[in-house]
């Protein structure tokens, strides 16, 4: 996962957006509008990625594995267990794309700083209606 992520920012960042216009509704073709929504979305895209690959990297892996040729071709638990092996290969087997990969969970979910009360949230919104209503 976390490669992957890695991957895809490096190819977010290596490609160039330039907005044409042609994807503007007709009416804001000719309008200057400030930066194309769609090329702030292209860099919210980046910043998301990089998040993503700094919460991951901040946790400490579950597993390691060996990696070649887009496969995995070992599975540790241990990182001693996992180097040992890697080594093992590449004097035996030698191959510049086989990499030891750390494996993680999935980013914790963020917590609700408080409980969500269905009933209050309506409650408060009935009673702002009635003040801007009166």
């Amino acid at each position: 996962m976390l490669e992957v992520l890695k991957q895809m920012v490096e190819a977010l960042k290596s490609a160039t957006v330039d907005c044409s216009n042609f994807h503007h509704a007709k009416k804001d073709q000719n309008h200057n509008l400030g930066e194309c929504p769609l090329v702030i979305r292209w860099h919210h895209a980046i910043e998301v990625g990089k998040q993503a690959i700094k919460e991951l990297e901040s946790q400490e892996p579950v597993a390691w594995c060996i990696w070649l040729c887009g496969g995995i071709v070992g599975f540790f638990d241990k990182q001693d267990e996992a180097i040992e092996e890697f080594k093992r290969r590449n004097q035996e087997y030698p191959d510049e794309s086989r990499k030891l990969v750390p494996l993680y969970t999935h980013p914790p979910q963020r917590m609700m700083c408080r409980s969500y009360d269905p009933d209050e949230a309506v409650a408060k919104t009935e009673a702002k209606l009635k003040e801007r209503n009166s």
